[in-house]
């Protein structure tokens, strides 16, 4: 499993420090490093020296990967939540949700679960053009994808500006690809 820690920075500030493990997200100022090929103590010295921001996904940019999971062609499979025990009936619910693939009524209840007992999203799982992601809300990617296939998706530019909540360009990227 490949296992990336997100960074919002401009490529071209970590160009010159560009190495295997060390991911550019062609469509959106995103970096990611991977935790199997770059040590920890060599990605806290990277963060520091050329100054990366943690990337914390926010509640809204999950509401908006879920909304745009059809036009997207996305395949959501599981949506992890704080505060809910993993067999509770809302957990039940949930899950019909994404059995049906109603994404709409997904959020709703998400949005009302939030409401009620103050439920939050950890991470989604979901299958993006054969590839299976797991997004958390602490700015973690991890797949189990090849990479060529992890390579061949870093230019994508539909999922990943909607991931890191610039959904804006969503419809200039839908109109590139058609």
């Amino acid at each position: 499993m490949k296992s990336i820690f997100l960074y919002e920075q401009d490529w071209r500030k970590i160009s010159n420090n560009a190495s295997p493990g060390i991911y550019n997200f062609n469509c959106c100022n995103l970096v990611g490093i991977d935790t199997l090929k770059i040590e920890k103590k060599e990605r806290i010295s990277l963060v520091k020296s050329v100054g990366l921001r943690e990337v914390h996904i926010l509640q809204r940019w999950f509401a908006e990967l879920i909304i745009h999971a059809p036009k997207l062609g996305i395949f959501i499979k599981k949506v992890n939540l704080t505060n809910l025990n993993d067999q509770s009936e809302e957990i039940c619910d949930i899950n019909n949700f994404i059995e049906t693939r109603n994404y709409t009524g997904l959020l709703d209840y998400i949005i009302e679960l939030n409401q009620e007992y103050g439920t939050e999203i950890k991470s989604i799982v979901f299958v993006y053009r054969n590839v299976e992601f797991k997004i958390t809300s602490t700015g973690v990617l991890e797949t189990y994808s090849t990479e060529q296939d992890f390579q061949r998706l870093l230019s994508d530019n539909l999922l990943w500006p909607v991931i890191v909540g610039q959904s804006r360009y969503l419809q200039e990227g839908l109109n590139e690809n058609t």
